[in-house]
């Protein structure tokens, strides 16, 4: 989990009482000014490089802020050790902040971009708090009991549904193997969150497109919840996907994807080329023979077209792609496995979101292979620098690139190739011509974020955010005086989040059509005045 610990010298009694007495009473909903006083200018475009001021007044003892969650209006952070969770709002000249009580420990947010609801996970406390920010003005929290020990959180995709669980992964011991999970009924009254008993060793949860099941994938196999009727406590018995020969043991990966939309999970082998298929409905699990040399196995990658239920797998050395129609597969039709030649092997496979298209590459190779999912048709684009990873805008317009870099440092007088081979850059691709606009940087790109009009690439190893228009692929860079952490986009007001690491907690916000930064200083140290 992405957090980091702040932490700053305690002020005295005095000092708090001038900060209280700074800000008023009325700080539920404090309107608090972008040019105050109180937060001092460091640039409030993020470009001053004077370095960060602090506050006069440090009244904040520590700090353990989590990754900051956007719904559609709002940016929500959480302080684990003061059990708060900050409520942010970008207005025309100010931003308005609102400290809201959770639950002991909160250390993770997950919300909806189609409203302004957030769950939080209270880690320490052993519940969740609903936070309903949809009527301006009124906030409504209800903190419901989940199972102990859960560090795991999912939102269904129409925002009704939370699943909290204790996360196995690869290296898990038998500790960790709890084989229950918590629904929460986000817009529900219960007090106590119904336990799902599913498989041991819970690796991941998944949500059919309607909010109707949820999946939760085990080293039993996979559990189908259906959402609406599981209103007490209940048994989703796992089914299994491999056979028992192929089974993962305790510490190994669970090695299973869900097509929710098809009902069908897939499974694959590490020691042959078979592929294990079984209708979630119901039905026995079906092998698949993918061909000689074609098997997934340990290092290989199977992607998911979710909405057609197709699967893509790519072998470590193939050449070759193979497409899988789960359905015919299972029906034990014919023609239901298949293969794209690419003419070179790959190690990555990234679907968009909406399946059209598959971007295929090797790790540090600079030819990206891009795939048609209709068509079977590919076409390559050569980057010129080697690829790291990408990823795709939501609506399947365009992807970044983030690329390796070479060792040493880019020397006047090198060849052309050496000098971008040295360099940090990232590459934004436009999928519908292929133009591609490389963008140099001065450090890795660790996040990237897509709004309607750009793409966000975060450079916390300059304190940099670059801003790459869409349309235009001309880019442009704002820096920070503090180190940066994570970036988003909040829809509801067409501005990007930046957050800071600061002792007193730091957030800017970047208007996406002009690129002007706002930043506030000390959001947290409303949490201290109650």
């Amino acid at each position: 989990m992405n957090r980091q610990i702040l932490r700053a010298v305690a002020g005295c009694a005095g000092a708090l009482a001038a900060a209280v007495a700074l800000l008023g009473s009325g700080c539920s909903d404090a309107l608090t000014s972008l040019d105050s006083a109180w937060w001092p200018d460091d640039g409030g475009s993020g470009t001053d490089d004077r370095g960060p001021q602090e506050p006069a007044v440090p009244v904040t003892p520590a700090l353990l802020l989590s990754a900051p969650a956007a719904s559609r209006s709002y940016v929500f952070v959480a302080n684990e050790l003061r059990g708060t969770v900050a409520k942010i709002r970008l207005d025309l000249a100010a931003v308005r902040i609102e400290p809201i009580r959770v639950g002991a420990g909160p250390t993770l947010i997950v919300t909806s971009p189609e409203s302004d609801v957030a769950v939080v996970l209270n880690e320490a406390g052993g519940n969740v708090t609903v936070i309903d920010a949809s009527v301006p003005g009124d906030v409504t929290t209800r903190t419901v009991d989940t199972l102990d020990g859960v560090d795991h959180l999912s939102l269904s995709p129409d925002g009704g549904y939370a699943i909290a669980w204790r996360g196995y992964a690869p290296g898990s011991s038998a500790a960790q193997l709890l084989a229950e999970v918590s629904l929460v009924d986000v817009d529900g009254d219960a007090a106590v969150a119904p336990v799902v008993s599913v498989g041991t060793g819970v690796a991941d949860v998944a949500y059919d497109a309607t909010s109707e099941n949820a999946y939760v994938v085990s080293l039993d196999g996979v559990s189908r919840v259906p959402l609406a009727a599981a209103t007490s406590d209940t048994f989703a018995p796992p089914l299994a996907v491999w056979p028992s020969s192929e089974r993962p043991r305790v510490g190994e990966p669970a090695r299973v994807v869900v097509m929710a939309e098809a009902r069908i999970a897939a499974a694959w082998s590490t020691t042959s080329d078979r592929l294990f298929l079984r209708d979630l409905d119901g039905g026995d699990v079906v092998e698949v023979e993918l061909g000689e040399g074609n098997g997934v196995g340990a290092d290989g990658q199977l992607a998911v077209l979710d909405a057609s239920g197709t699967l893509v797998a790519a072998a470590p050395e193939a050449s070759a792609i193979t497409w899988v129609d789960a359905g015919a597969a299972l029906r034990g039709e014919d023609g239901a496995v298949s293969a794209v030649d690419i003419g070179a092997s790959v190690t990555q496979l990234v679907v968009s979101r909406d399946g059209a298209l598959v971007a295929a590459f090797a790790h540090g190779d600079a030819l990206l292979h891009l795939i048609d999912s209709d068509t079977r048709e590919v076409r390559h684009v050569d980057l010129r620098k080697g690829i790291d990873h990408i990823v795709f805008a939501d609506d399947g317009a365009d992807l970044a690139v983030s690329h390796t870099k070479g060792e040493g440092e880019p020397e006047a007088g090198s060849p052309a190739d050496e000098l971008l081979d040295r360099i940090y850059a990232a590459t934004i691709v436009d999928l519908e011509s292929d133009r591609t606009k490389l963008v140099q940087l001065a450090s890795y790109a660790t996040e990237v974020a897509f709004s309607p009009t750009a793409a966000l690439l975060l450079v916390p190893g300059a304190s940099e955010l670059v801003r790459v228009d869409r349309e235009a692929l001309s880019a442009d860079t704002t820096r920070f005086a503090r180190p940066v952490e994570h970036v988003g986009v909040v829809p509801g007001v067409g501005a990007a989040y930046v957050s800071q690491v600061h002792p007193m907690g730091r957030i800017a916000f970047v208007d996406l059509q002009t690129g002007e930064t706002r930043e506030i200083t000390g959001f947290e140290l409303n949490a201290l005045i109650d």
